[in-house]
């Protein structure tokens, strides 16, 4: 964790030890590690933020913390060790730095690097801002400014440029000539850098930011009341888009983000998800950037885009000022609906929260209210659900109103994650709840469900903690009346409930099942149950403010205002009380082994007791003092105490040695209100909290050493030790419990147990097991029937869908006949376009020709005209380059002349000023000697006369100084027009480069003109090789067209030929058609034959079963009557044996009597029964057997259609074929016709009748037929008699299948004998006997030849009529052929239709 290198102090014992004097520093004392914090500041503004899609950001006393969801692990940042508390929050907009406002003497602004682990960066500060704390501050867009607003009494805004610590400005938030009052929040634009805003009691405000800070613009609010604005927001352009407005903006709320930053933050952290983001459109500006700006004024605002800002206020109205004006006010969601918090919702609207939990969500509209409420929804405050899901208790006093949650709480932080699907709310009341937004929009209210962070937080101060032996578990009690258990294994609230009264004081059983808890009215000692905090047992002892369990747990103590009571905890009775504190008892202790008790009071005494005889041991009094905490050493000799003393004003940490005498002091600076013994030496430390909300751990044995941890926000109430010393937790004023982990003298863990080394049994009452029971059993039952429903349900779901299949199939084979017809008349309509495209392909190649003939001719002139222009523009660029030369030389030689005038004069003028100078100086010396020789000569008159040549000389030295300046003045015009001859000069070098610049632009064009000359050139070949190949292309097509024309008149011939064949042809498909339709008719006869007939073998079969179920019932009473008789003959024979007894054969025949007659009219059904129930079962499984066969069966029929079909098919292809050999075959007979014809009119017509030549093709057994003149052409008949035989075969090979289906029938009827035999054996010995009884298998077996006999009769009449059909078939077509010139082709519909 990022914590910084703890304070490390020490103080040094001398004389009568008592350290009282120097304060040094020592080694470093590392003996505390946060680990985990239980608890939130719900007062900070803008409390919540998110760091990536895993981790949540928020404050908590004196700390943040960085959350992480998944792992429930957590961070911590440590706060200001001389901050008095945190106020507020910012993040940076690429999410890499945290801005954290603290309270102090001097507000404070901690700017820290979350991208190195914390790092503490800069610390902000102004003298200007004259307030103790920053109420709300906010990031620029780029990062690099901070905007905050400073508290009272002046709340004045400060601009900082943080990373060079530097304050840009300081104005006052009100308006001019308005009275002072609260700010809410500031807030930056994200999309326009250069302006700010804030919102407060009675004032909206916007600030231009410029270089000296911040400059207030005129009021959006015109001449509207004001009343008390809470919060504001400014939102991205795309959610303003029903505006008509196009810049882009981000919302402004520093607890949103806009989508680049969410980009920035995925970057930083690798833990968000791949997501599509927009980009922008234009690049992200600078803070100086905007600030050049500000001179443009208002155009240049305008230019800016439209900004749309969201402004609520305490009862709940919404401004929606845009540009600088109000342009709608959307009403209250509802009463008392005030609003504390607006964010930006991605593009689509807005979010806000406040009173009562509420969150409403808007949207953007078209109309002139611009946005619209769409959803509402309310975070559970009141709702039953405890932490983690569970289920909270309450006490008898719950349904009064009493609820986990306390009073309605409000919704002050609100932030989106990084990908807009989750929505974190920060209450007032401490809580933090989490809500997903993925559904919202199809979810109602009552569906949305919220979820803890991590789970439910004490909303008030915490008066008391305490730690568990045996499990991993820690009780608190706080002000808000709740009493929470925590896991501190799993980072979790195990159970919680809310009491009526204040609890003051709770501690924990060493066994975890209990837990004794000091209300205000009396002492509770509770039991805990798997869900609940049941008490038991009451005690009267009203504000109890310590209580503890003994190590043991058989006792424990509770203090009752300067007395300490002492309880059996298994007979809850009083076994003796501790009297002798003179005040209030503060604390109170057992020692390691429970043979003594220490306790401290407001008295200034320390006592040592004794349970067993309750007298006390041993004692220290010191008036003056109030000592807050004592505690016992391990081994119990030394007894350690802190208070405050009232006589030296310090606040001291005391060590008394095993006669209670003191031996060491401490002067520790802070009030320290409790310490913590370790039970063992190993970590060598005693731990104390101080009411700053520190945590100190001091070297032990006592050196003055220690570390300082500031992790709480107000003062400590209590801290505690687990079992181990593994653990330490501290319980804060400020609702916050966090847990350290403790280490040892060497830097190691001292936490090694886990899970399995604690026990884990539960109390459950026996009421609350028997309800669990019922429900169980209740819950089973209706998983019982709704699985009945379910099957139903799918039965009938079943049997719907396969008629809509059905359905389905029907109507798609009527849309497949229509599309075939349709499919036609699209074929037919295809050849009529194909004629209308040739027609116009052939107009459009004339009028293509056209157009390339007077492109070229238009090509030709551009040409002529591209020659004559370049021509001319050669001859522009030959005198411009004669123009150019000529200038150039012409200067040159102009400034060389110049250059050497001016030489020579400056030369001549240097000569001059020399030989001036050189004759000044020659005079100067020889006055300076004429003076030497007057001085030296007049020493009497020295006096008069050097005052005399002093004058003359002062004269001479004057006009000499005159001379200097006008020589100095001359050179200094001179030098000036030297410079502006140099300036004349460049001036001219320059106008020569550029007319270089010039010509060499000129020739630039002349190349681009030449390109596009050579381009033209290029361009005007390839049209001509264009137009060559469009020619030849024509010509080809020309061609072609001519032979399509021949071809198509041979078609058409040929058509008329074809259709002459067609007419007979179709009169027999017709017939064959008829013919088709008779086999059908007769096929459905004897399907519904054989339907009939299964039918009846169903009827027998349920007869046979009658019968053997008659059967079963006869052979058991003939069995019963024969072993009945039998018994009967064996007890008379003995009782025939009694005849010579008389009283001794009536005994018999009494018993004989009671025997066969009494006990004979009770017939035992048992068997009966069994074998009734067997024989259902039977039956059933053989049913369902039968079922399976019949689906079979009709699987391998479809099988047999599906060979139908395909040999159907098959069929097709084949007369195709034998069509296409028709056709082979016709004109190579016209084409032997053709040639005989020519012979016969080369010879003659004697010739002719000689002609006697066969066409007969080589087929056996068919006779050639000769060619006589005036005959017709001989034809056979072949083709058609194998066309017939082929079909005969293919119906003789659809009898042959449905044969075979029939013998499947035969089959699966002998299957479901057989299987009704193996049914009726399986009955009983009886049943098997009745089974093999030959009358019955001859019954059985005569059944069935007679069923095969009839099939195969009805197989051989089937065949018979096909073979009948088709020869009368055959003798039709050799008939028709015989007549007709040549056979017609069979189309392929009509084949599909025959077959």
């Amino acid at each position: 964790p990022p914590w910084p290198s703890p304070s490390v102090h020490w103080r040094r014992t001398a004389g009568p030890r008592v350290d009282r004097g120097c304060n040094s520093r020592m080694a470093a004392l590392n003996v505390l590690e946060p680990r985990h914090v239980f608890g939130a500041k719900g007062d900070v503004r803008a409390n919540v933020h998110y760091l990536d899609e895993t981790t949540v950001l928020y404050a908590a006393g004196n700390q943040i913390v960085l959350h992480h969801v998944e792992s429930n692990t957590q961070r911590f940042v440590p706060g200001a060790p001389d901050a008095e508390g945190i106020t507020a929050l910012a993040l940076s907009p690429n999410r890499k730095f945290l801005a954290i406002a603290e309270r102090g003497e001097k507000a404070t602004i901690s700017v820290l690097d979350l991208t190195t682990h914390a790092k503490r960066r800069k610390v902000l500060s102004s003298a200007e801002v004259n307030a103790k704390e920053y109420v709300s501050l906010s990031f620029s867009p780029d990062g690099k400014s901070i905007v905050a607003c400073g508290g009272g009494p002046e709340w004045n805004v400060v601009v900082f440029r943080w990373e060079k610590l530097r304050c840009v400005g300081v104005v006052p938030a009100r308006a001019p000539n308005a009275p002072v009052a609260p700010v809410r929040e500031i807030m930056w634009n994200p999309s326009e850098p250069s302006t700010a805003s804030l919102v407060g009691v009675g004032s909206f405000r916007i600030f231009k930011m410029t270089e000296t800070g911040a400059r207030p613009m005129p009021s959006a609010l015109g001449k509207r009341n004001a009343g008390a604005f809470t919060a504001h927001c400014w939102l991205p352009t795309e959610a303003t888009g029903a505006t008509g407005t196009g810049t882009e903006s981000n919302p402004g709320n520093n607890n949103t983000r806009n989508k680049e930053s969410e980009r920035g933050a995925a970057g930083q952290t690798g833990d968000g998800k791949e997501r599509k983001e927009k980009e922008s459109g234009k690049k992200e500006k600078t803070h100086d950037d905007h600030k050049k700006k500000d001179g443009k004024g208002a155009d240049g605002d305008k230019q800016s885009g439209t900004q749309v800002c969201v402004v609520a206020d305490d009862a709940g109205e919404l401004l929606i000022v845009e540009n600088g004006e109000v342009r709608a006010v959307l009403p209250s969601p509802g009463l008392h609906s005030g609003i504390d918090v607006v964010v930006a919702h991605g593009t689509k609207g807005f979010i806000c929260g406040g009173e009562h939990g509420k969150i409403y969500m808007y949207e953007k509209t078209d109309d002139q209210q611009m946005f619209k409420l769409v959803k509402t929804f309310s975070v559970p405050i009141f709702s039953e659900s405890g932490p983690d899901g569970r289920n909270e208790s309450r006490s008898t006093q719950a349904s009064e109103g009493h609820h986990v949650g306390g009073a309605s709480a409000r919704i002050k932080s609100l932030t989106l994650s990084p990908s807009e699907e989750t929505l974190v709310c920060g209450l007032q009341n401490n809580q933090i709840y989490v809500v997903d937004l993925v559904d919202a929009d199809i979810l109602k209210e009552e569906e949305m469900q919220f979820e803890m962070l991590s789970s439910a937080f004490h909303e008030k101060g915490i008066c008391g903690i305490d730690a568990c032996v045996k499990k991993p578990l820690v009780a608190t009690c706080s002000s808000d009346k709740t009493v929470r258990i925590w896991n501190y294994l799993d980072m979790s609230c195990e159970l919680a409930k809310e009491f009526p009264e204040e609890a003051l004081s709770v501690s924990f059983h060493p066994s975890g099942l209990h837990v004794l808890v000091g209300f205000t009215d009396k002492l509770r000692l509770c039991n805990l149950l798997l869900d609940d905090i049941r008490p038991y047992k009451e005690f009267p002892i009203k504000n109890c403010a310590e209580c503890c369990f003994s190590n043991g747990g058989h006792l424990f103590a509770a203090v009752n205002g300067s007395v300490v009571m002492v309880y059996d905890a298994y007979t809850c009775e009083n076994v003796g009380n501790f009297r002798g504190h003179g005040g209030r008892v503060t604390s109170v202790s057992w020692g390691l082994d429970d043979q003594t008790i220490v306790s401290a009071g407001v008295d200034g005494a320390v006592y040592e007791w004794t349970p067993k005889t309750f007298a006390r041991n041993k004692e220290n009094v010191k008036k003056g003092t109030e000592y807050l905490c004592a505690v016992q050493s391990v081994d119990g000799e030394n007894a350690y105490a802190v208070g405050f003393d009232a006589v030296t004003k310090t606040s001291v940490l005391r060590e008394f040695d095993m006669t209670h005498q003191l031996v060491r002091e401490i002067d520790t600076e802070v009030l320290l209100t409790q310490i913590a013994m370790p039970r063992s030496a190993k970590t060598g430390a005693l731990f104390a909290a101080s009411a700053g909300g520190s945590v100190r751990a001091y070297r032990f044995p006592l050196t003055g050493e220690f570390q300082t941890l500031d992790c709480h926000g107000a003062s400590i109430s209590q801290i505690v030790l687990s079992h181990d010393d593994s653990t330490l937790f501290v319980a804060s004023n400020d609702g916050c419990v966090s847990v350290f982990d403790v280490k040892d003298k060497d830097g190691a863990s001292l936490r090694g147990r886990g899970k399995d080394a604690f026990s884990e049994e539960v109390l459950v009452t026996k009421a609350d097991m028997e309800e669990t029971l019922s429900k169980t059993s209740a819950l089973e039952m209706r998983v019982a029937e709704l699985t009945l429903e379910n099957e139903q349900e799918l039965r009938a779901h079943t049997t719907n869908m396969n008629l809509k299949i059905k359905d389905l199939t029907e109507k798609f084979t009527a849309e497949l006949e229509g599309d075939k017809a349709r499919f036609e008349t699209l074929a037919q309509s295809k050849n009529e376009q194909e004629l209308q495209f040739e027609t116009d392909l052939k107009s459009a190649e004339d009028v293509a020709s056209s157009q390339a003939a007077d492109t070229e001719q238009g090509y030709s002139r551009k040409m002529l005209a591209e020659v004559e222009r370049y021509q001319a523009l050669v001859c522009e660029r030959d005198l411009l380059n004669e123009k150019w030369d000529e200038q150039n030389a012409a200067l040159a030689e102009r400034h060389e002349r110049v250059v050497h005038e001016l030489t020579e004069e400056f030369a001549g003028k240097l000569r001059e000023e020399v030989r001036l100078r050189e004759k000044m100086r020659r005079k100067l010396d020889l006055g300076t000697r004429e003076s030497d020789t007057v001085i030296d000569q007049m020493e009497e008159d020295m006096d008069l006369e050097v005052l005399e040549i002093k004058q003359k000389y002062e004269l001479r030295l004057a006009e000499a100084r005159d001379v200097g300046l006008r020589l100095k003045g001359e050179n200094g015009i001179m030098k000036k027009k030297f410079n502006q001859l140099q300036k004349d000069i460049h001036e001219q070098k320059e106008t020569i480069l550029g007319l270089g610049d010039d010509k060499k632009q000129l020739r630039q064009t002349i190349g681009d003109l030449e390109k596009d000359l050579t381009g033209l050139r290029k361009e005007l070949w390839d049209r001509d090789d264009t137009i060559g190949d469009k020619e030849r292309r024509i010509y080809d097509l020309k061609k072609k067209t001519q032979e399509l024309e021949k071809f198509k008149f041979v078609l058409d011939y040929k058509i008329k030929q074809l259709k002459k064949q067609i007419e007979p042809r179709e009169l027999d498909v017709a017939d064959m058609k008829t013919t088709i339709k008779q086999m059908d008719h007769e096929l459905e006869k004897y399907h519904k034959s054989n339907a009939y007939l299964e039918l009846s073998i169903t009827d027998l079969k349920h007869k046979l079963v009658g019968v053997h179920k008659d059967e079963v019932k006869q052979r058991e009473l003939v069995t019963s009557h024969k072993s009945q008789i039998k018994s009967f003959q064996a007890d008379l024979h003995e009782t025939s044996r009694q005849t010579l007894y008389p009283k001794k054969l009536a005994a018999s025949v009494n018993a004989l009597y009671q025997k066969h007659v009494t006990s004979g009219s009770v017939v035992d059904n048992g068997l009966d029964e069994d074998v009734q129930k067997e024989f259902q079962r039977q039956r059933l499984f053989l049913e369902k057997t039968i079922e399976n066969l019949k689906r079979k069966l009709a699987k391998d029929v479809e099988g047999h259609r599906s060979d139908v079909a395909r040999v159907l098919g098959e069929n097709v292809v084949l007369l195709k074929e034998v069509n296409e050999l028709r056709r082979e075959s016709k004109l190579a007979k016209q084409r032997q016709k053709a040639q005989l014809v020519t012979s016969a009119g080369n010879h003659g017509g004697a010739h002719r009748s000689q002609l006697g030549v066969g066409f007969s093709e080589e087929t056996p057994g068919d006779p050639a037929v000769s060619l006589t003149p005036g005959s017709k052409v001989p034809r056979e008949i072949d083709f058609s008699a194998d066309v017939a035989r082929e079909l005969e075969q293919l119906r003789v090979s659809l009898a042959e299948a449905r044969l075979d289906i029939q013998i499947k029938n035969a089959q699966v009827r002998e299957l479901e004998k057989s299987a009704g035999a193996g049914r009726t054996g399986a009955t009983g010995g009886d049943v098997q006997d009745r089974a093999n009884d030959p009358d019955l298998e001859a019954a059985v077996s005569a059944m069935a030849m007679r069923q095969a006999e009839n099939e195969e009769k009805a197989a051989t009449k089937i065949q018979a009529m096909h073979r009948g059909n088709a020869a009368r078939r055959e003798v039709d077509a050799m008939r028709q052929e015989a007549q007709a010139e040549e056979p017609p082709p069979l189309d392929k519909e009509d084949s599909l239709g025959a077959m």
